[in-house]
Protein backbone atom coordinates (compact mmCIF):
# COMPACT_ATOMS: atom_id res chain seq x y z
CA UNK A 1 0.00 0.00 0.00
CA UNK A 2 2.95 2.56 1.10
CA UNK A 3 4.85 1.53 -2.12
CA UNK A 4 1.77 2.47 -4.56
CA UNK A 5 1.35 5.34 -2.91
CA UNK A 6 4.83 7.10 -3.32
CA UNK A 7 4.87 5.23 -6.43
CA UNK A 8 1.56 7.69 -7.40
CA UNK A 9 2.44 10.54 -5.81
CA UNK A 10 6.38 10.88 -5.80
CA UNK A 11 8.10 8.61 -8.34
CA UNK A 12 10.84 10.90 -8.44
CA UNK A 13 11.23 8.98 -4.73
CA UNK A 14 12.14 5.76 -5.68
CA UNK A 15 15.69 6.24 -7.57
CA UNK A 16 16.54 7.76 -4.59
CA UNK A 17 15.51 4.83 -2.36
CA UNK A 18 17.56 2.87 -5.01
CA UNK A 19 20.16 4.95 -4.44
CA UNK A 20 20.16 4.63 -1.38
CA UNK A 21 19.96 0.53 -0.67
CA UNK A 22 22.55 0.04 -3.06
CA UNK A 23 24.89 2.27 -0.91
CA UNK A 24 24.15 0.70 2.37
CA UNK A 25 24.41 -2.97 0.79
CA UNK A 26 27.57 -3.81 0.17
CA UNK A 27 27.15 -7.05 -1.59
CA UNK A 28 24.90 -5.25 -3.71
CA UNK A 29 27.04 -2.08 -4.05
CA UNK A 30 29.45 -4.50 -5.45
CA UNK A 31 28.08 -6.45 -8.02
CA UNK A 32 26.24 -3.59 -9.76
CA UNK A 33 30.00 -2.07 -9.68
CA UNK A 34 31.46 -5.27 -11.32
CA UNK A 35 28.51 -4.99 -13.63
CA UNK A 36 29.51 -1.51 -14.78
CA UNK A 37 33.52 -2.80 -15.41
CA UNK A 38 34.48 -1.31 -12.19
CA UNK A 39 36.44 -3.42 -9.52
CA UNK A 40 37.75 -2.48 -6.05
CA UNK A 41 41.08 -2.02 -8.03
CA UNK A 42 40.04 0.04 -11.19
CA UNK A 43 39.27 3.65 -10.91
CA UNK A 44 36.05 5.67 -13.31
CA UNK A 45 36.81 6.44 -16.80
CA UNK A 46 38.76 9.71 -16.95
CA UNK A 47 40.13 9.66 -13.43
CA UNK A 48 43.89 9.40 -13.08
CA UNK A 49 44.92 6.93 -10.02
CA UNK A 50 48.60 6.76 -8.93
CA UNK A 51 50.31 4.10 -6.30
CA UNK A 52 53.07 3.15 -4.73
CA UNK A 53 54.98 0.23 -2.96
CA UNK A 54 57.04 0.43 0.08
CA UNK A 55 58.64 -1.88 2.57
CA UNK A 56 61.38 -2.87 4.29
CA UNK A 57 64.28 -5.47 3.61
CA UNK A 58 67.48 -7.15 5.46
CA UNK A 59 70.56 -8.50 4.55
CA UNK A 60 72.26 -10.49 7.28
CA UNK A 61 74.99 -13.00 7.55
CA UNK A 62 73.81 -16.57 7.16
CA UNK A 63 76.80 -18.31 8.70
CA UNK A 64 75.07 -21.92 8.79
CA UNK A 65 73.65 -20.92 5.13
CA UNK A 66 70.34 -22.72 5.58
CA UNK A 67 68.74 -19.28 4.66
CA UNK A 68 66.85 -18.32 7.64
CA UNK A 69 67.69 -15.01 10.43
CA UNK A 70 69.45 -17.23 13.46
CA UNK A 71 69.37 -14.64 16.77
CA UNK A 72 73.30 -15.41 16.51
CA UNK A 73 73.52 -13.91 13.35
CA UNK A 74 74.72 -10.55 12.41
CA UNK A 75 73.16 -7.87 10.10
CA UNK A 76 74.85 -7.27 7.12
CA UNK A 77 75.36 -2.87 6.03
CA UNK A 78 76.29 -1.78 2.86
CA UNK A 79 73.88 -4.61 0.59
CA UNK A 80 73.17 -2.66 -2.40
CA UNK A 81 69.65 -3.43 -3.60
CA UNK A 82 67.70 -2.07 -6.23
CA UNK A 83 63.49 -2.01 -5.93
CA UNK A 84 63.06 -3.33 -9.60
CA UNK A 85 64.59 -1.00 -12.08
CA UNK A 86 64.82 2.18 -9.44
CA UNK A 87 68.10 3.78 -8.58
CA UNK A 88 70.52 1.72 -6.10
CA UNK A 89 70.50 2.16 -2.25
CA UNK A 90 72.27 0.65 0.24
CA UNK A 91 71.22 -1.11 3.88
CA UNK A 92 72.30 0.59 6.49
CA UNK A 93 74.21 -0.63 10.05
CA UNK A 94 71.61 -2.78 11.35
CA UNK A 95 71.26 -4.58 7.62
CA UNK A 96 67.87 -3.43 6.77
CA UNK A 97 66.78 -0.44 4.29
CA UNK A 98 63.12 0.85 3.48
CA UNK A 99 62.31 0.77 -0.18
CA UNK A 100 59.69 3.25 -2.06
CA UNK A 101 58.40 2.67 -5.66
CA UNK A 102 55.88 4.91 -7.37
CA UNK A 103 53.60 3.22 -9.43
CA UNK A 104 51.84 5.65 -12.11
CA UNK A 105 48.39 4.19 -12.62
CA UNK A 106 48.16 1.88 -10.21
CA UNK A 107 44.86 1.75 -7.92
CA UNK A 108 45.61 -1.05 -5.69
CA UNK A 109 47.68 -4.13 -5.40
CA UNK A 110 50.83 -1.85 -6.52
CA UNK A 111 53.20 -4.55 -4.96
CA UNK A 112 52.52 -6.84 -8.21
CA UNK A 113 54.97 -7.21 -10.51
CA UNK A 114 57.84 -5.66 -8.21
CA UNK A 115 61.14 -7.36 -7.70
CA UNK A 116 63.78 -6.13 -4.81
CA UNK A 117 67.53 -6.95 -6.69
CA UNK A 118 70.62 -7.12 -4.15
CA UNK A 119 74.42 -7.28 -5.46
CA UNK A 120 76.12 -9.95 -3.59
CA UNK A 121 78.76 -8.05 -1.55
CA UNK A 122 82.59 -8.25 -2.38
CA UNK A 123 83.93 -11.58 -0.48
CA UNK A 124 80.54 -13.35 0.33
CA UNK A 125 78.26 -15.44 -1.17
CA UNK A 126 74.64 -15.74 -1.39
CA UNK A 127 72.96 -18.35 0.54
CA UNK A 128 69.20 -16.97 -0.54
CA UNK A 129 67.95 -16.07 -3.76
CA UNK A 130 69.16 -12.55 -5.05
CA UNK A 131 66.24 -11.08 -6.06
CA UNK A 132 62.96 -11.14 -4.40
CA UNK A 133 59.33 -10.64 -6.32
CA UNK A 134 57.04 -9.26 -4.09
CA UNK A 135 53.74 -11.32 -3.01
CA UNK A 136 51.95 -9.02 -1.08
CA UNK A 137 52.00 -5.87 -0.01
CA UNK A 138 53.40 -6.17 3.55
CA UNK A 139 55.59 -9.16 2.42
CA UNK A 140 59.65 -8.15 3.88
CA UNK A 141 62.35 -9.86 1.61
CA UNK A 142 65.38 -11.24 3.27
CA UNK A 143 68.84 -11.67 1.79
CA UNK A 144 71.54 -14.18 3.67
CA UNK A 145 74.96 -13.96 2.55
CA UNK A 146 77.96 -15.77 4.07
CA UNK A 147 81.29 -15.09 3.86
CA UNK A 148 83.69 -16.62 1.71
CA UNK A 149 86.48 -18.67 3.58
CA UNK A 150 90.31 -16.88 2.82
CA UNK A 151 89.12 -13.92 0.75
CA UNK A 152 90.53 -11.41 0.71
CA UNK A 153 90.18 -7.73 -0.91
CA UNK A 154 92.25 -7.59 -3.30
CA UNK A 155 94.54 -4.30 -3.73
CA UNK A 156 93.72 -1.65 -6.26
CA UNK A 157 96.19 0.00 -7.50
CA UNK A 158 95.33 3.77 -8.83
CA UNK A 159 97.20 4.87 -11.91
CA UNK A 160 99.56 7.28 -12.19
CA UNK A 161 99.79 10.20 -14.50
CA UNK A 162 102.54 11.37 -16.23
CA UNK A 163 103.91 14.06 -16.34
CA UNK A 164 105.67 15.29 -19.63
CA UNK A 165 109.00 16.77 -18.12
CA UNK A 166 111.08 19.56 -19.83
CA UNK A 167 113.15 17.68 -21.64
CA UNK A 168 109.35 15.67 -23.12
CA UNK A 169 108.84 19.45 -24.79
CA UNK A 170 109.47 20.63 -28.12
Amino acid sequence: MMWSFLRRNWPWLLPLGAICLVAAVPSMRSRILWQMGLTPCSHPPGVSVDGYVSGTLTAWVDLDSDGFVDQEEEPLPGVHYYPSLRPMSVTGADGSAGFYRFKPGCACNCWRDTTIFVDTPPGYSPTTPTEHLLESDDDTPVFGFIPIPGWSPTPTTTPRLRVPHTTDLP
